[in-house]
């Protein structure tokens, strides 16, 4: 009997195991192939697109990248909207670090009043979708604009602001997870360090940044290509063409590229938009991997 249930229990694990294998395989195909179709598409002539456009190159057109790249509007270029999206994720990615830390940092380890309170507003704000307040909120940044500079647009047609809204917008749930994160850190840390007569810049900075650093890493990543693929908040709050993003520069040149049938150029576009993104998870590949596993030697 039990030779029996054995042979039925292994024949019972490699047809689940084979099942899972065949799953796993048509999801990493289904994945895969739209990227790969858009790398090899953006090497294509027009006509092989149109007569096909799904099959592999005959030839290799690496002109296409130099049209996508020299591509201009009638305000703006590719280039331009490179540079718009790299400082508002810079200056986003920089609020943003130093907000969720320092916000993460004063709940989980000091004692006030509206601490709790304050924890509970992060928690629903986490809960509430981005695009509810969307309308509201520009309307609040045209007001505060007349009301301090006569001038509706200084708020909204503005990639500072919009860079200070992106930062804003990521904190409640990234807050959620490093409170409990630095709540994990042991408190004899702390006063070791308040006993040696360190001050809170130097507990903030020496003892509390380096040990959530993976996690913070990991958060900010996210934060990074939310802010480089956003779209919607782009869109409300960006008037002028010389102050769009990636996303909405792409935008713009396919409605110039699908006029003219430049496939190619407009594929290349599109790859030239994801390489940063690609570029910075291999490069922080490992870090992400580890960033949920960098708690085991911090508990007490």
């Amino acid at each position: 009997m039990k030779k029996k249930n054995q042979i039925k229990l292994s024949a019972s694990s490699v047809v689940s195991g084979i099942i899972l294998r065949l799953f796993l395989i048509i999801w990493t195909v289904v994945v895969v192939f739209p990227l790969l179709w858009m790398i090899y598409t953006s090497v294509k002539s027009k006509t092989e697109f149109i007569a096909d456009r799904f099959a592999f190159p005959k030839e290799v057109w690496i002109v296409n990248y130099f049209r996508a790249w020299n591509n201009s509007t009638a305000e703006s270029s590719l280039l331009q909207y490179f540079l718009n999206t790299l400082i508002i994720v810079a200056i986003s990615t920089f609020l943003f670090v130093l907000m969720v830390s320092a916000t993460s940092y004063a709940l989980a380890k000091y004692r006030f009043k509206l601490r709790k309170t304050m924890e509970n507003f992060y928690f629903i704000a986490m809960m509430i979708p981005s695009a509810l307040v969307l309308i509201p909120l520009w309307f609040q940044m045209r007001t505060i604009g007349n009301n301090l500079a006569h001038s509706s647009r200084i708020f909204t047609d503005n990639i500072f602001m919009v860079a200070l809204i992106y930062a804003v917008q990521a904190l409640p749930a990234s807050i959620f997870l490093l409170v409990s994160f630095i709540r994990s850190i042991h408190n004899g840390f702390i006063e070791a360090a308040v006993m040696d007569g360190a001050r809170e810049w130097t507990i903030f900075s020496r003892i509390i940044l380096p040990f959530v650093k993976p996690i913070l890493i990991f958060v900010s990543l996210g934060h990074i290509m939310n802010v480089w693929n956003e779209y919607t908040l782009a869109r409300t709050f960006l008037e002028s063409e010389t102050n769009y993003t990636i996303s909405l520069g792409i935008q713009s040149i396919q409605n110039a590229f699908t006029y003219s049938f430049e496939y190619g150029a407009l594929f290349a576009c599109l790859v030239l938009s994801v390489l940063p993104i690609m570029i910075l998870y291999i490069v922080f590949q490992k870090q992400i991997q580890n960033g949920t596993d960098a708690s085991e030697g911090i508990k007490g």
